[in-house]
Formats: structure tokens, C-alpha cells, sequence
């Protein structure tokens, strides 16, 4: 599973795993969650992003999701919408 590859730092594994598991359920918001961490490990940022947008939009009061929006967007230098996002 994704989350087994993720805890032994095999991301690629996890990559594959958790693509394979959000065919199946889109929505998840905890798969999505652990699929923008294994992103993030591969320094596929703009798909960490687009799934954290995601999440989002299913649950707008996802903490970890907002924190983790601003965290990115602050290291890819749009400070005024990163710091933003620890403001809600």
C-alpha cells in the first residue's frame, strides 16, 4: 500500500500505489492528504498543490491541508498568498 512505501521512504512505490487508489476513490481526503506528502518527497510541487486545492474543496477546513498550501506557496516564493493561508 501507499502508505506502507511511504513510511519506508520507497516514494515512487508510494506514488504508483496512491495513484492507483485514488482511481478508485477520488474523494478521499485522507489518500489525497498522504498523496500530496509522497508528492512533496519527489518534488512534484505543482501536483502537491492541485491536490491540496482539492482537498480543499472538499473540506475547506482541512488544517493540515491549509497549512501545508502556505507552506508551499511561501517556498515557491508567493508570499502574500502563502501567508494568507495561516490567516483563515
Amino acid at each position: 500500500s501507499g502508505n506502507f512505501h511511504l513510511s519506508q521512504f520507497q516514494h515512487e512505490d508510494a506514488f504508483a500505489a496512491y495513484e492507483k487508489a485514488l482511481g478508485l476513490m477520488p474523494d478521499s481526503v485522507e489518500l489525497l492528504y498522504n498523496f500530496v506528502i509522497c508528492c512533496m518527497a519527489l518534488y512534484r510541487f505543482d501536483l502537491a498543490l492541485d491536490c491540496l486545492m482539492r482537498i480543499q474543496s472538499i473540506q475547506p477546513d482541512h488544517i493540515m491541508a491549509n497549512f501545508e498550501e502556505g507552506m508551499l506557496r511561501l517556498q515557491r516564493g508567493e508570499y502574500e498568498r502563502g501567508w494568507q493561508q495561516f490567516e483563515w
